[in-house]
């Protein structure tokens, strides 16, 4: 025995002799080395990293909450991004580089650079992942395969990055070295695919995804494909197509909830094709009684209400959405698409405003702000009280119409009827104190929590799901959740759950006086329109309305398809109206920017052939028209649009790239202060928070005496300090968000709403000094140029030359003195400029100097040359003044237009909705002139 063990260990010798001889010299270049490199790096490295990836793939699809009221998303590879990030991607990226530093001689150099590529597109890191994606592109240009795959996950990144001219390139380049027998006809395919989705091309996204369904490998994605396909041949108005599609899902081994909206949109077809929406109702309510179907109740529910929304049945509709509402236990998307149809409903067919408030508040706190139209939907709670003014206005123009069609018996009668509907509904009206405003954790109208409690964090949330599915799989929520058989489950409340705007509320009433019902009559029998002269005046002030409407959904929510729906709502009614030039121009940039060549260019014509001298027409016939008309001193101003023309787009690089240059040739002209702020805030979506700090503190230091910028820095800077820790742990200063707004101002109302509610001892805002107390209402208004003059000096208008002494008597009938307590303060640019640049920087004005007042700015269009900006509320003449003092000296810092060509004034609510073209604004003047100068 002991000599057959030394002689086994002598011949063992020279074997790990050679062993390691042959260790140490694997760093030199040698077909040995070059074999054991890329024996190691494909069956070892390689493969346990491209596991994980279609691990990570799996995991990701499993959490991913799909929209079945929208086209399917091609992939499901979206994730909430967290800071601790994700450690099997880490585990991904470890792996790529231990080839690239280590097997440098083999032949997966790229596949290495490509699951970077994947790791930080799956992480969210979209940049990164371009880099790397194009690097395989540009480097391995051997590897076609490869090179064509990467090619397509280039494009998918960029597209997560909404570059899609960068995008459409990258596609047109992987078509041309498309090869259908290879694998990455699928990557090409399905990344194309989602690309003609976004951008509405369904006629070519439809053929894209037939060619995805046949080269699909994947059994569960090829279903999915198909589910798409037919969702696009329904969009595409081919019932009979995406019938027998559907059924193909239906058919097929689908998971239960494909298979079950499948179910629900086959039904919906047999509904327009059979036109009886009451048997549709009928078999819904069916899939009620099916057990299996205990977990999409809340759906079955909101497809009722949307039948019966679609029949115009508002009530049924209203019992069913908040039937789906009462059984979304854990479908929180679900219940946040209930929520919106009801306060849809409450907004448009009940025109009960502060019920639509409660209901877009529920909504919020449901929908991911990832969702499509969140920022809709935001802004348009924020802003609720414009839109319903507006409608309240046109509604209440619409019953003064229709009482004047009456006969003297009717309208007397009708009358009194609306008087005592008036004062029962005033007698009724309690205020309400609800009393959870003050209690526990708030969660704002962001859809995130101000308190630091983990299951307020969405994003933690999400990460924490993922790291469940991997251990336990999908489980219902319930009780004794860990037992995979059970014979007694008790069903849970949701964890998600937020106060329902439905439900009874112990409230503090109180009761309001009743205004007296002869004032009410008197006011209602005097506003009838009974001269033609009184009907064309409620006719302005509808037009007026919708024309806010159209406007504000256009430049505020970015709602394009709303506001061409009113603007072409406005030319049935009043087909001619002296604003058509401003409404065809509209509608033709509107439906430009919505790639509807047929219609943009219907209304092209139609303003060019009735009206081409105006300047609408003349800037559609020469882009440079404006440009033309520019002074000098203009021209710095052009610029300025140019480069927040890049911020709007969120062209950080451009920005950046375009304030330097201008910043270098002259650091001290006008507009330095308000190009270098562009700058810095583009830096902060870039940049960890200490180089944007130091940024900020340059801007400070750099212009002490500016009165507009600085002092909004120092706001900043103050926010930061309260707040360090918090931004600190962000990968950017500043999160991406609407660059209409000004940074820090949503989180600063998150974080008073935090402090109101919750004082516990965390990190709270320094309050900026609050703004001087308001002089009280004087008897006189005054109205100013564009100098930075006191107010009380009068203005010198230009009236036109043949001005007569009878116009301001005209002008008194016209315009009233009464309406004090709503004011405004209003900038009139004569001329089509592009105003968001100007009204940015009043939205700086406004946040630095009253930070906590709810005072907005809008758009409103005058004939078809002059525009206005419009801001406030004010509650009484001495606010609107001093508000005046602050910003006039500070205009032709805010305004990028020429001076010239603006001026402004203070005008009432009534008196606004009034002006409907150049003469009247005039007129104005005149009253002005006659009454207070």
């Amino acid at each position: 025995m002991i000599r057959s063990f030394s002689l086994s260990k002598i011949l063992l010798l020279p074997l790990f002799f050679l062993l390691v001889v042959a260790g140490c010299s694997l760093e030199k270049e040698s077909g040995f080395n070059r074999s054991m490199q890329n024996l190691t790096a494909h069956y070892n490295i390689l493969f346990n990293a491209r596991q994980i990836i279609l691990q990570k793939e799996e995991l990701m699809a499993q959490v991913y909450v799909d929209d079945f009221s929208e086209i399917l998303s091609v992939y499901q590879d979206t994730i909430a991004k967290t800071a601790a990030g994700s450690k099997d991607l880490e585990a991904v990226t470890t792996r790529a580089n231990a080839i690239i530093s280590l097997k440098d001689q083999s032949h997966y150099l790229g596949d290495a650079y490509f699951l970077l590529g994947q790791a930080n597109y799956l992480g969210s890191d979209y940049f990164n992942a371009v880099e790397f994606f194009d690097y395989v592109v540009r480097s391995f240009p051997e590897n076609k395969e490869l090179g064509r795959t990467a090619l397509a996950w280039k494009a998918r990144s960029l597209m997560k990055l909404n570059q899609v001219k960068q995008a459409s390139a990258v596609l047109d380049t992987a078509r041309q070295v498309f090869d259908a027998k290879k694998e990455s006809a699928e990557d090409i395919t399905g990344a194309d695919l989602q690309f003609n989705i976004d951008q509405g091309n369904y006629e070519q996204a439809e053929k894209l995804a037939v060619q995805a369904v046949d080269l699909a490998k994947d059994k569960k994605q090829r279903i999915r494909w198909t589910f798409i396909l037919a969702q696009l041949q329904e969009a595409n108005k081919k019932p009979a197509d995406a019938y027998k599609t559907y059924s193909r899902v239906v058919h097929s081994n689908a998971s239960f909830e494909l298979a079950f909206n499948a179910t629900l949109n086959s039904l919906r077809i047999e509904e327009k094709q059979d036109g009886q929406p009451t048997d549709r109702i009928t078999r819904l309510r069916t899939l009620l009684k099916d057990d299996k179907n205990i977990d999409f109740v809340d759906q079955i529910y909101f497809q009722i209400g949307e039948t019966a929304l679609a029949s115009q049945k508002i009530d049924l509709a209203v019992t069913n959405y908040k039937l789906s509402v009462k059984n979304s236990t854990k479908n929180q998307k679900q219940k946040g698409l209930s929520y919106l149809r009801l306060a849809d409903i409450n907004f448009k067919y009940k025109t009960d405003y502060i019920q639509a408030k409660k209901y877009y508040d529920s909504t919020l706190l449901n929908l991911s702000p990832a969702y499509p139209v969140y920022q809709q939907i935001l802004k348009k709670a924020n802003n609720l009280q414009l839109l319903a003014s507006r409608y309240q206005t046109i509604r209440q123009q619409d019953t003064l119409q229709a009482l004047a069609k009456l006969n003297e018996a009717d309208r007397t009668a009708r009358i009194n009827l609306l008087v005592d509907q008036q004062v029962l509904q005033q007698q009724a009206a309690p205020v309400t104190v609800n009393p959870t405003i003050n209690s526990g954790n708030v969660i704002n109208s962001s859809g995130r929590s101000s308190s630091s409690f983990y299951f307020y964090n969405p994003e933690a949330v999400n990460q924490g799901l993922v790291s469940f599915l991997q251990v336990w799989g999908k489980r219902r929520l319930e009780d004794n959740w860990r037992i995979s058989t059970r014979t007694v489950a008790t069903i849970t409340s949701n964890p998600n759950a937020v106060n329902d705007p439905d439900a009874v509320q112990n409230v503090q009433t109180t009761q309001l006086a009743t205004p007296g019902a002869g004032n009410y009559k008197q006011e209602l029998v005097r506003s009838i329109p009974l001269t033609p002269a009184m009907l064309a005046q409620s006719n302005q002030i509808i037009f007026n309305a919708y024309a806010d409407i159209a406007g504000f959904y256009k430049d505020i929510l970015g709602d394009q398809k709303e506001s061409i729906n009113t603007y072409e709502y406005l030319l049935n009614r009043f087909p001619d109206n002296p604003n058509l030039p401003v409404i065809y121009y509209s509608l033709y940039r509107l439906y430009t920017d919505e790639h509807n060549e047929p219609q943009a260019e219907k209304y092209k014509n139609l303003l060019l052939k009735n009206y081409p001298q105006t300047q609408y027409a003349r800037i559609i016939l020469d882009p440079e028209y404006g440009k033309k008309m520019l002074s000098e001193d203009a021209q710095q101003n052009d610029f300025y649009n140019t480069v927040y023309d890049f911020y709007r787009k969120r062209q950080y690089d451009q920005v950046i790239a375009q304030t330097d240059s201008a910043l270098k040739i002259n650091s001290q002209n006008k507009l330095a202060p308000q190009l270098a702020y562009l700058k810095t805030v583009a830096l902060g979506h870039q940049q960890k928070l200490e180089p944007f700090k130091q940024e900020l503190e340059q801007i400070a230091a750099q212009y002490p005496d500016d009165r507009l910028i600085t002092p909004l820095v120092k706001q900043h800077l103050l926010f930061i300090a309260a707040n360090e820790a918090v931004i600190s742990a962000r990968p950017f200063a500043l999160m991406d968000s609407d660059p209409n707004d000004i940074p820090f101002s949503q989180e600063r109302f998150q974080q008073q709403q935090n402090v109101a509610s919750n004082p516990a001892p965390v990190a709270t805002p320094v309050q900026p000094a609050a703004p001087p107390v308001l002089s009280a209402p004087k008897n006189s208004l005054v109205i100013a140029n564009t100098a930075p003059v006191g107010l009380n000096n009068k203005l010198n208008i230009s009236l036109p030359k043949n001005t007569k002494k009878s116009t301001v008597k005209e002008a008194s009938k016209i315009f009233t003195l009464a309406d004090s307590t709503e004011l405004y303060f209003v900038i009139n640019v004569n001329g089509i400029y592009n105003l968001a640049p100007s009204r940015f920087g009043i939205g700086q004005f406004n946040r630095a100097n009253y930070p906590d007042a709810p005072i907005k700015h809008q758009l409103k269009e005058i004939g078809q040359s002059n525009q206005l900006i419009y801001t406030g509320r004010f509650y009484s003449l001495g606010e609107v003044k001093e508000y005046a003092h602050k910003i006039v000296p500070l205009l032709p810092q805010i305004m990028k237009v020429p001076a010239e060509k603006y001026n402004f004034f203070i005008i009432s609510r009534k008196n606004l909705d009034k002006l409907a073209d150049s003469k009247l604004l005039d007129s104005y003047f005149e009253f002005y002139q006659a009454n207070y100068l």
